[in-house]
């Protein structure tokens, strides 16, 4: 015969641990190059000024440096030990500081 009482506290862990676990896994960077193309896409277009397009990829966590290529790039950490690298170039017009093309690389990720 069990005993009610474990049984309950096996219940109750049961209860407080799965929910906890997926939220965990939730929380996991999973690299995903369309989603990462139409977010860039969204935010950076055309014809915006450059100073516009980097401002709106530094909300999202991008550093951009340079210029004609600028170059924009962010470090995701994933659970495991390692990381991956998003990055996106940023041309513009010789004649003005607007942007002609936008350049979304391969997601590259590294580690042990």
């Amino acid at each position: 015969m069990t005993n009610p009482e474990s049984y309950w506290d096996k219940c109750v862990r049961t209860v407080i641990c799965v929910p906890l676990f997926c939220l965990a896994l939730t929380a996991c960077y999973v690299p995903n190059q369309e989603q990462l193309v139409r977010s860039v896409h969204e935010k950076v277009t055309i014809g915006m000024p450059v100073a516009t397009a980097v401002s709106a990829l530094g909300v999202d966590g991008f550093a951009c440096s340079g210029d004609t290529p600028t170059d924009c790039s962010r470090i995701k950490q994933r659970l495991l030990p390692s990381s991956c690298i998003e990055r996106v170039q940023l041309y513009s017009d010789p004649d003005s500081t607007l942007i002609r093309r936008v350049v979304v690389s391969p997601i590259s990720c590294a580690g042990l």
